[in-house]
């Protein structure tokens, strides 16, 4: 039976117009073919992972499309086939499903034309259309449009098929997009056998959508006052709802123990975390897990602000309420204040 070697790249490129290829565009450009999203969502126009994929949050029944654009980076003609298939998420990581096997999004994702002719350095755009259906469960579902290369067979059998693609993240139902929030739970310092030291920060993502995290760490306090970074985060970690998982940061080899002030800052899209703990890597080959502190405000710090808003709300309507009297009581008389003097004379000859 002959077999098949798929070499896939999941990517990025970006109704508000793309403000350029991702860095995983670049990637992909080695591969031969670029695919890349030229527009997203207005509401959603300040969100990095909306320039980069398929991100929605639709009512059954809805409909929506998407331009992309594909671009042919070989020295060659090439046939570029485009097409949607399934996607999940697992382990911290988005993985579309093998070959052209679909799920529900895929089903109702249609992508016209269904391939491109390309000459060495064309482009050309196409269009991606999801049609929701009118009867469906409200949950987040994923997907991959995919640009995929002719496969070409080796003299042992094996076909390799080159393909990159777009992120699909859609959710359906209910009258608001579900929230998105995380926690990181703490922080493990370790010192493999072999490589650099690794500082991993425990994530559990609680809210209702899919998270694609990054980040970066920053040492402080060190031996001698020392200090280090930023080390950014490993890409690629995305975690579904109610998922946790870790999200490495490779640091130099030549660190010194500790202890370390660590301060990690982990993002998806415009939600941000910062949390710090006190590290110090341990001898080769073990871990230590760290109780991290939030940075940022404290809840009673919040409930402090919004108490005082409150106050000056009441205070600015009890100011407003004052004056607005004033100025009908002196519309009425002619005179700030006399007809209550007026009043309180005769009630006194009486």
């Amino acid at each position: 039976m002959r077999r098949i070697l798929i070499a896939a790249l999941v990517m990025a490129g970006t109704l508000a117009p793309a403000i350029g290829p991702s860095p995983a565009a670049h990637a992909a450009d080695s591969e031969g073919v670029r695919i890349r999203l030229l527009e997203a969502p207005v509401e959603l126009r300040d969100d990095p992972r909306a320039q980069s994929y398929i991100i929605d949050h639709l009512q059954p029944g809805d409909e929506i499309s998407r331009r992309i654009e594909v671009a042919n980076f070989t020295d060659a003609p090439t046939q570029v086939a485009l097409y949607a298939a399934g996607a999940i998420i697992t382990r911290g990581t988005f993985r579309g499903l093998e070959g052209r096997e679909v799920n529900e999004l895929s089903e109702w994702t249609t992508v016209m034309p269904a391939s491109v002719d390309l000459g060495p350095g064309e482009a050309a755009e196409a269009t991606v259309e999801v049609d929701v259906p009118s009867k469906v469960f409200g949950r987040e579902r994923y997907g991959v449009v995919w640009a995929e290369l002719s496969g070409s067979q080796s003299q042992s059998g094996v076909t390799t098929v080159n393909r990159v693609g777009i992120r699909m993240y859609l959710s359906v139902g209910g009258p608001r997009e579900p929230p998105s929030d995380f926690t990181v739970d703490e922080l493990v310092a370790r010192r493999p056998d072999a490589g650099n030291p690794i500082v991993s920060a425990t994530v559990t993502n609680t809210g209702e959508r899919a998270l694609d995290l990054q980040g970066e760490l920053v040492l402080a306090n060190g031996p001698g006052g020392l200090g280090a970074g930023p080390f950014p985060a490993d890409v690629g970690t995305t975690i579904g709802p109610g998922d946790t998982a870790p999200v490495a940061v490779a640091l130099d080899d030549s660190l010194p123990d500790g202890p370390w002030t660590a301060r990690v800052t982990l993002r998806s899209g415009n939600l941000e975390r910062k949390v710090r703990g006190e590290i110090t890597f341990p001898a080769a080959g073990a871990a230590v897990p760290v109780t991290v502190q939030r940075v940022g405000l404290t809840w009673w710090l919040w409930a402090l602000l919004g108490l005082l808003a409150l106050l000056l709300g009441v205070l600015w309507w009890l100011l407003v309420r004052r004056r607005r009297y004033a100025e009908d009581t002196e519309a009425d008389t002619g005179q700030p204040g006399r007809e209550t003097e007026a009043a309180a004379d005769i009630t006194l000859r009486r």
